[in-house]
């Protein structure tokens, strides 16, 4: 399987270039030498990126990067270090050979821009709060992942999974509707009752993720209860041409084979057009465990996105539109006839059923379809104020086929058992006004109608209407090395169930009103220490399952049962933060304490449920007051050039406040370490690295006993390495990226896996990532 997988795609990518997408172009060199602006000493193992190739290298002794086999026109270079603000410039290449100085900046010469790290004409620097933002050549390097995937290498971000094939983030404990996901400023509206249902995002769409851990309800409303994550697009061209990328992955422990398309373009200097689409498709076959193979794991993904944007004077207009469909087999062996099966099935070290690789789905299985259209007009006024105005109407249709009874006739066995239907949409008026005796502020007002339409053999969750406005204010004030801000918030919530009973609709109505509020303070004690601190209120509604589930969850294979009781849920976030910056390390520490209010959450009882397409575990909606607390770490290192270390660990501590029990369904803690080692030219490769990641996951030790099916697994260390360097095919760019995941097929069992109680999650597994830029056109501006 590995030599067949390995053996397509090579032959993809040397296919592709042979056809020469590329257009014959001059190639050119360029110099760069980097240096600090105090004192112009040359500066050592600075990072030098080229978005446009993405292309990474480092600074050596002499301070100097030299980068060979560019394309003319215009280039875009960053530059980062750590201890000096980061360096953003575009040059066009018109001469063979071009030379660039660069002068970085030390942090303690500019004390009294207190956000050093980035800013965008969004609001994201006026928050005071925990932010993390995952390297961009992480990201670049392990293209085609998920973002939960791609997310685990943050300190305090944990996966709930449904298989190998279902997943979503945990940041702190909180997952879900206490979660809100922005794709391309967007905010992420899908079916989000249930663990077996992920974020319909394109893997391949993303260039960017921040995440912003505790409440962050000021700006983005309810259900940021615990955290907000940004998943961003590549910005729009900066210079006229038309240029993309080819990205191709492969995987051997399911079969992967996936690819996808990006090209993009930009027109025009007084008035300016720019564009940018992506197309993707993903086919994998059943996933493997160490010892067996995870039967009905097999899926299939394709999707297509694409944005305009049009400048004219001072007004910015936006269009965008994303499809995503999947096809989703859920494991088989999840799905048990009887109660006797099932509690042997539990109690097994190996699936009731496995049957051989392949990559047909069967029931039960889900089939998705999310579709955003999008709208956005920002306009800047002349004293630097901006208004923006933004609109987006989003589709959701999700049909779960479940494992039908024996009885049950063949036509039957096509009919979804449920089939639920959501549409969403959503408007934002945001007016950012300038900086004002050192306060800078955003003000805004939000809108929301979203509703639901559940059909199929049964229903899963009630037909409902929603509709959610809210008001806010955010300002912040700086002076030299101070830093404060207050924002508060004012929303309003109106949601209606349609339940049916005895033949008849009845409507069971709800609102809600709730003031958030959040503060913040950062210091800069001295040039290379940073204090922060920042409390903050949020809240959220009970969500329709929440209140009215009553059936099987078959991607889980359990049975959940709402609670028509539940009530409102609030939470008080506290957090300190201290950061050190210093010439060749960093480090980041925070402590946390998360005040929950009626924190609802899903207990298992004792008995299964029977119905007639079988036995299921039996999950009920409870609600009690409970409190969230915890430690981060997060460092690195730079040893030498070449040489760097990075560590994060987080450690989370739940407790029922009303009993004061361990909750259940906590991540267990958990640190990774990730070696790197980097060359920038060994034999004939270019930008070689290697890196060896291990991770270590402790066992779940708080938990109630006697309340789950079977206790929390043991303790499991996973080992993964990663190694890529670049090529050249005649004028063409290549990029190559290898990992091999579980490295030791080592047998485990996650404590937030949903499908624990019947199979190991995956072992082995062999990547291959080939990306391939190209150039159709640059053009002078």
């Amino acid at each position: 399987m590995l030599k067949k997988t390995l053996t397509t795609i090579i032959v993809f990518a040397l296919s592709w270039l042979l056809c020469n997408v590329s257009v014959a172009q001059n190639i050119h060199s360029l110099n760069i030498v980097v240096l600090d602006s105090n004192n112009l000493l040359p500066l050592e193992a600075v990072s030098i990126t080229l978005p446009q190739y993405h292309y990474y290298k480092q600074s050596n002794e002499k301070g100097e990067v030299k980068i060979d086999s560019l394309l003319g026109g215009w280039t875009t270079i960053q530059c980062s270090f750590v201890g000096y603000n980061p360096y953003t410039t575009s040059i066009y290449l018109d001469k063979k050979n071009t030379s660039l100085k660069i002068l970085l900046c030390p942090l303690h010469t500019h004390l009294h821009e207190v956000e050093i790290f980035a800013h965008t004409d969004e609001t994201e620097g006026l928050s005071i709060q925990n932010k993390n933002k995952i390297d961009p050549l992480w990201i670049e390097r392990n293209i085609g992942n998920t973002i939960t995937d791609l997310l685990k290498i943050l300190p305090g971000v944990s996966v709930l999974s449904s298989g190998p094939n279902i997943s979503k983030p945990i940041i702190r404990g909180m997952y879900g509707a206490r979660l809100v996901v922005l794709n391309n400023n967007i905010k992420q509206e899908g079916q989000q009752w249930g663990e077996e249902h992920g974020l319909e995002i394109d893997p391949f769409s993303g260039t960017a993720i921040e995440v912003i851990k505790g409440a962050a309800a000021i700006e983005y409303g309810a259900n940021s209860i615990g955290g907000v994550i940004k998943y961003q697009p590549k910005p729009f061209k900066t210079s006229n041409g038309i240029n993309g990328m080819v990205l191709m992955n492969g995987a051997t422990n399911n079969g992967l084979a996936s690819g996808s398309l990006f090209v993009e373009g930009k027109s025009g200097n007084k008035h300016q057009l720019s564009w940018r689409t992506q197309a993707t498709f993903r086919k994998a076959g059943d996933a493997r465990a160490a010892d067996y193979v995870l039967s009905n794991t097999a899926f299939t993904d394709y999707g297509i996105n694409y944005t305009i944007h049009y400048q004219y004077k001072n007004f910015h207009f936006e269009g965008s539109q994303s499809i995503w469909r999947s096809s989703l087999g859920i494991l088989r062996a999840a799905h048990i006839g009887n109660i006797t099966d099932l509690y042997a099935a539990i109690k097994n070290k190996q699936p009731a059923y496995i049957a051989p690789f392949g990559y047909k789905i069967e029931n039960p299985k889900q089939e998705l379809a999310h579709v955003v259209s999008g709208l956005k007009i920002h306009y800047e006024l002349l004293n630097g104020s901006q208004i923006v105005i933004q609109y987006s109407f989003q589709d959701n249709n999700r049909e779960e086929y479940d494992r039908p009874p024996q009885w049950s006739s063949s036509v039957n066995n096509q009919r979804a058992l449920y089939d639920l239907h959501l549409t969403t949409s959503l408007a934002e008026l945001k007016f950012e006004h300038a900086k004002w005796r050192n306060t800078k502020g955003v003000w805004g007002l939000s809108w929301m109608n979203q509703g639901n339409v559940s059909s199929g053999i049964l229903p899963l969750i009630p037909n409902y209407r929603l509709y959610n406005s809210g008001i806010y204010a955010i300002e912040k004030w700086q002076h030299k090395k101070i830093s404060a801000e207050a924002g508060i918030r004012y929303d309003w919530l109106n949601q209606t169930a349609y339940t049916r009973t005895n033949n008849s609709i009845i409507s069971k109505p709800n609102a809600y009103a709730y003031v958030s509020f959040s503060s913040g303070i950062a210091y800069w004690i001295n040039e290379s220490l940073k204090i922060q601190g920042n409390i903050a209120s949020s809240w959220r509604a009970p969500n329709m399952n929440e209140l009215y589930s009553n059936g099987l969850h078959s991607g889980i294979g359990a049975y959940e049962t709402g609670n028509e009781n539940l009530k409102t849920e609030s939470s008080i976030n506290k957090e300190i933060t201290f950061s050190v910056i210093k010439n060749t390390w960093q480090s980041d520490f925070s402590i946390f304490r998360n005040d929950m209010k009626q924190y609802i959450y899903k207990e298992p009882l004792a008995q299964p449920v029977v119905t007639i397409r079988g036995s299921f575990p039996n999950f009920v909606y409870k609600q009690n007051d409970a409190v969230f607390s915890g430690v981060e770490y997060s460092g690195k290192i730079n040893w030498s050039k070449s040489w760097n270390l990075s560590a994060q660990a987080g450690l989370l501590y739940a407790i029922n406040a009303d009993n004061n029990l361990p909750l259940i369904f906590i991540p267990a803690n958990r640190v990774s370490l990730m070696l790197t080692y980097q060359k920038e030219e060994f034999w004939k490769l270019n930008d070689v690295y290697i890196q060896f990641a291990p991770t270590f996951v402790a066992h779940q030790s708080r938990y109630p006993s006697g309340i789950d099916f079977i206790p929390p697994p043991p303790a499991y260390n996973l080992y993964a390495l990663h190694f890529g360097f670049d090529t050249h095919l005649k004028k063409q760019h290549i990029h190559w990226n290898f990992s091999i995941q579980n490295l030791l097929n080592t047998s485990y069992r996650d404590y937030l896996s949903r499908s624990r109680y019947f199979a190991d999650d995956t072992g082995i597994n062999f990547i291959l990532r080939i990306s391939v830029p190209f150039s159709i056109y640059q053009t002078k501006q």
